[in-house]
């Protein structure tokens, strides 16, 4: 017998017809062939027999519904044990109020004790063997029901969360951008279906360009529309601000909307296309690297307060200043790259992914591919977080 509890059954019409039809038929058949063993075959007796089946089972259901509490607190042999004896007393009830009906009716005669005996017998084991076929059977089939059910919901939700990751890549710009004395691309890897990271590339009014890679605190659905309202709100927030001013707007407007423990990771920089010139302002990001054709990496370090935005009002920040010289690039990357795990377990580190850099010569999204393929043979092939980079390349 199952653990499965009865109260986990819909005892309405369907259920009741279905049982009643099922255990009809199982009282027929077991008449028809106790009838053709003993050579007498009436087809009353059949109907009866049927009857007499579907009166168990009414009962039985009302016993289980009665009982179905304290059967709660049974598991193993002893709630097999208590099962069969509601089934047997059921059994028994059933036969007993049978017999009083057809000899109210007319259609039968009170039998004697022996009878009564045989037939409390009979209904009894019948009772039990209608009453567990069914239970299992009503349980396999609410086992079978809850598995679509769920199976169900998965598939849907993986179809809202393909579609969630959709959107996602289409807000993002182009992963290829070039303009009159730069170049830039853009590489994002997410480490789930929808991502926290994200880059943005864009125009601002009073000239020259506005570069931002963040990575939202934690992952999945919520992350990713926290995403979206950065991204969408921040090129307003930098018009006709400067650069500090705009991550403290920004700050103050994340400080009103995030919740407890969320914040905003970012680095934005402003760049003039024209004289190479470029400001940049960190909110708790990875410093990024000036190269320069041959020349080592060169960290660009943001002095002051560098909080992640979002987490305490009134923050002040800071920015640095470089110029990009004809063939000089700037890479943004988020901390997915330095901290992926290698074999061993250990994050890759800073000085590693420095040395992993292609040397420049290539156009920037080549040189994207091949730095997440150099960072891909020395870690984990599963992203445990986002990987997303930016390289702009000031082309003469």
């Amino acid at each position: 017998m199952t653990s499965d509890s009865p109260e986990r059954w819909r005892l309405d019409a369907r259920f009741f017809l279905r049982g009643g039809t099922i255990v009809f038929g199982i009282g027929v058949v077991f008449a028809l062939v106790a009838q053709l063993g003993a050579g007498d075959l009436r087809p009353l007796n059949l109907v009866l027999s049927g009857l007499a089946s579907v009166m168990v089972f009414l009962v039985v259901c009302g016993l289980l519904v009665f009982v179905r509490h304290p059967l709660q607190a049974l598991t193993g042999l002893r709630k097999a044990a208590a099962l069969a004896v509601v089934f047997l007393f059921a059994g028994a009830l059933s036969s007993l109020v049978l017999h009083a009906l057809l000899a109210v009716l007319g259609i039968a005669s009170l039998p004697t004790s022996s009878q009564i005996a045989a037939n409390l017998a009979v209904s009894g084991v019948l009772a039990i063997l209608i009453g567990s076929g069914f239970y299992l059977y009503e349980g396999m089939r609410q086992r079978v029901l809850e598995s679509t059910s769920r199976l169900k919901e998965a598939e849907f939700a993986e179809k809202e969360l393909a579609l969630a990751r959709s959107i996602q890549e289409r807000l993002l710009p182009p992963t290829e951008l070039s303009g009159e004395g730069y170049r830039i691309a853009a590489r994002h890897l997410p480490a789930s279906f929808v991502a926290g990271d994200f880059f943005d590339v864009f125009s601002l009014p009073e000239g020259g360009l506005g570069l931002v890679v963040a990575d939202v605190a934690g992952k999945g659905v919520g992350a990713s529309l926290v995403m979206a309202s950065v991204k969408a709100v921040l090129p307003l927030l930098a018009t006709g601000r400067t650069v500090e001013e705009t991550m403290v707007a920004l700050n103050e407007k994340l400080c009103d909307e995030l919740g407890r423990r969320q914040f905003v990771a970012l680095a934005y920089a402003r760049y003039e296309p024209e004289a190479g010139d470029l400001l940049l302002a960190s909110a708790g990001f990875p410093d990024p690297y000036v190269l320069r054709q041959d020349a080592p990496p060169e960290p660009l370090i943001v002095g002051g307060p560098r909080m992640p935005l979002g987490l305490r009002r009134a923050q002040i920040y800071q920015t640095t200043r470089t110029a990009l010289s004809a063939g000089d690039a700037l890479l943004l990357f988020s901390d997915g790259l330095p901290e992926a795990p290698g074999s061993g377990g250990e994050p890759l580190g800073y000085e590693a992914l420095a040395e992993l850099l292609p040397p420049l010569g290539s156009e920037p999204g080549i040189w994207l591919d091949e730095l997440f393929a150099r960072v891909r043979q020395g870690t984990a092939s599963e992203l445990r977080d986002d990987w997303t980079a930016l390289l702009l390349e000031r082309h003469s």
